[in-house]
């Protein structure tokens, strides 16, 4: 977290690309699912050719 708030705060920016990660998730036997800060399941991506609506998504 300390290094996301330096790196934040030097004015970079990040991006995550949800289609990359959810297949990196799948390679590694797993079912990828989005989880809140309470760590409740929000959606789970068991649909392997669901389409992402937002591909990038995460930025700082």
């Amino acid at each position: 977290m300390i290094e996301e708030n330096v790196v934040s705060s030097a004015g970079a920016t990040h991006k995550v690309n949800i289609e990359q990660i959810l297949q990196l998730i799948r390679e590694a036997g797993k079912i990828p699912a989005q989880r809140n800060t309470r760590y409740d399941i929000l959606r789970v991506f068991d649909d392997v050719n669901a389409k992402i609506d937002n591909d990038f998504v995460m930025q700082n």
